[in-house]
């Protein structure tokens, strides 16, 4: 229900003369049959092949209605308690250094599994912004994978989740090629083995931009993505208006200033931007870091030519893997009008699923409110791998 009706019904409520036990029986009957009616089945947008047809049969996640949590259907709740509340299962890891080309590192985070073959699957999980394996979220994808018999490792981005930084050149939404080093190592380290990848909000953009570059060239047999945002430059525009940018954009722009305070010393000797304005007052939107750091770390002459860069939208025609998209229409930072929903028409391999709630990294389907664990799309992940 919009939030006007709600508005008029509390409204009526407070003003009809029936008791009190009456209002609330009658509300609760409302925000009930607005529950179940808004709750439907996912909506898939896809060519119709043969592989597309068996992708789906093989997902019965994608079959049947989504309810979200009862408590939490709303756009924000979805977002905001799923990464606040949701649990955070205990996990030992392996860390491993993956040195690049230009003398920076990134690190894999492998979930440790000495009781598997060698030869078992190998999934690569990259987090959203400032995420690492330290996120409820990819934490739970991977409980998932392990019940699967999979080997999984989490790409952490360049000097996140407590990792170093040995260059003055962060990571960014637009960069490609760390993703690549570290996929052509893995490769070569397992050359036998099959390889897939799953990406969340930055990552998953990072993810599918560097699927379109690549085409064919890829060790990569399947990938999904998640709250993709698609097109950086609206989504940063969202993040930068008044309420998104009270909810959502300060606590970004907190985290990439943790970051920047963590680097600090190894960021100073950048001659390409100055990363002290991260201390000033000057930082107040996510379209400032845009149009002051990022274009100009990555070269561009204006922050229009770096969003049309960094975004993955226009290079997902290119995608020669089976690729999965899951967004949610009521995605808080990612508006519907992101979603290049023609594109699955126009390239067989990619599959777009979109559900009516589901927030921001959330699809929360919990009835426990002070235990949150269970999310639809950890299911779909798993199930279309």
């Amino acid at each position: 229900m919009h939030p006007a009706g709600w508005f008029i019904l509390i409204a009526s409520l407070l003003v009809l003369q029936f008791s009190f036990v009456t209002k609330i029986i009658l509300a609760c009957t409302v925000f009930g049959l607005d529950y179940f009616l808004a709750s439907e089945a996912p909506q898939i947008h896809g060519r119709d092949t043969s592989f597309n047809a068996r992708a789906v049969r093989l997902c019965p996640s994608l079959q049947r209605r989504f309810y979200p949590s009862f408590w939490f259907s709303n756009r924000h709740a979805q977002t905001i308690f799923g990464h606040g509340w949701r649990t955070v299962p205990s996990m030992r890891f392996d860390r491993e250094e993956v040195r690049l080309a230009d003398g920076a590192a990134v690190y894999l985070d492998w979930l440790l599994r000495p009781e598997l073959p060698a030869a078992a699957p190998i999934v690569i999980v990259l987090p959203g912004i400032s995420g690492g394996s330290h996120e409820n979220y990819v934490r739970h994808v991977l409980l998932e994978l392990k019940l699967q018999a999979w080997h999984s490792c989490v790409f952490n981005f360049r000097g996140a989740a407590d990792s170093v930084l040995h260059t003055p050149m962060p990571y960014s939404v637009a960069g490609t090629d760390d993703l690549r080093g570290v996929l052509r190592h893995v490769a070569s380290t397992h050359p036998d083995t099959p390889i897939y990848a799953v990406g969340f909000s930055m990552g998953a953009n990072v993810l599918v931009k560097y699927l379109g570059e690549q085409g064919h060239e890829t060790p990569l047999r399947a990938a999904v993505s998640v709250s993709n945002p698609f097109n950086i430059g609206t989504v940063s525009a969202r993040l930068s208006r008044f309420g998104t940018k009270h909810l959502y954009g300060r606590r970004m722009l907190s985290n990439l200033r943790k970051y920047v305070k963590r680097h600090r010393e190894v960021l100073k000797r950048s001659d390409k931007v100055d990363f002290e304005v991260f201390f000033s007052k000057k930082l107040d939107s996510v379209n400032f870091v845009e149009e002051n750091i990022s274009r100009r770390l990555l070269g561009f002459a204006t922050v229009d030519e770096y969003f049309s860069h960094a975004s993955s939208d226009r290079l997902l025609p290119s995608v020669q893997i089976p690729l999965l998209c899951l967004s949610s229409l009521d995605d808080p930072m990612v508006p519907a009008g992101c979603i290049p929903m023609h594109v699955p028409e126009q390239n067989p391999n990619v599959m777009i699923v979109t559900t009516r709630k589901g927030g921001h990294v959330g699809w929360m389907t919990d009835f426990n409110l002070l235990r949150l664990k269970k999310s639809w799309m950890d299911k779909v992940v798993v199930e279309y791998l």
